[in-house]
């Protein structure tokens, strides 16, 4: 349901900016899809990347498995594909996890089997035992219950310095307003306050429901508000995404 909302969000932020000329004519939202920005704006005919946030939420996160073979040394990890180097933000994100020593916290805090393994594990005779006879909901229950959310603090620029990676140096939370991402700012705009002074940050470490039974373990980055900005390309309600026109204020 948040995806959802996020996707109707950006296409009604687009439909309003088209008619203020602050969004090119032929854009269009990708929604689900990760190939450009969430919104393109534009100023004197330069354009640029701008993500949309509903208000307060996640921003960035890979997914945790758990990859030990010996059910008496717990050890969790990433996929192994980083040496690819194919996917920038990914690797960045890793990154931060090392910088908050999430793998030892982990392998402390997080010290039993889950019931949900990497899939090289699933072989194990061991394994299977753990999870015989078990419907997916019980499993889900099991390791929510063993395994309790974890928690820290991270700088807020290191979320600017991720969306940085994906070539995008501005963002809109429809609740608080516009901020630049980092120092950069393509489209010369000016007095736009950045993100890391008006937001605080963290990490997580979670169990995450997916629906239908399914889950998985994450680590992912989220930010909380604390400063509004005098900007507000796509301004909402609390607890809607219909855009209040009248309340637009562009950074120009």
């Amino acid at each position: 349901m948040a995806a959802q909302q996020g996707f109707v969000y950006e296409t009604n932020a687009s439909n309003a900016l088209k008619d203020l000329n602050f969004v090119p004519p032929n854009f269009k939202p990708a929604g689900a899809g990760h190939e450009q920005p969430d919104l393109i704006i534009m100023k004197r005919g330069k354009e640029a990347g701008c993500e949309l946030k509903i208000t307060d939420a996640s921003a960035g996160s890979l997914v945790l498995k758990y990859i030990s073979t010996d059910p008496k040394r717990p050890a969790w990890g990433f996929s192994n594909d980083r040496e690819t180097g194919e996917n920038p933000e990914k690797d960045f994100i890793e990154d931060i996890a090392q910088s908050v020593n999430l793998f030892k916290t982990l392998n402390k805090e997080w010290n039993a089997v889950p019931n949900k393994v990497d899939k090289g594990i699933t072989s194990y005779a061991w394994y299977k035992e753990k999870v015989k006879d078990k419907s997916k909901e019980e499993l889900y229950k099991e390791d929510v219950a063993n395994f309790k959310e974890l928690n820290g603090s991270i700088p807020a620029s290191h979320i600017e310095e991720y969306y940085n990676e994906k070539d995008t140096y501005y963002v809109n939370v429809g609740t608080h307003g516009f901020y630049m991402m980092g120092s950069k700012n393509p489209l010369g705009l000016k007095s736009v306050p950045t993100f890391a002074s008006s937001a605080n940050a963290k990490w997580r470490a979670r169990v995450q429901y997916k629906g239908n039974g399914g889950y998985q373990f994450t680590f992912e980055m989220s930010f909380k508000m604390i400063r509004k900005s005098p900007f507000n390309i796509a301004p909402i309600s609390k607890g809607s995404v219909t855009i209040l026109k009248e309340k637009i204020v562009l950074p120009l």
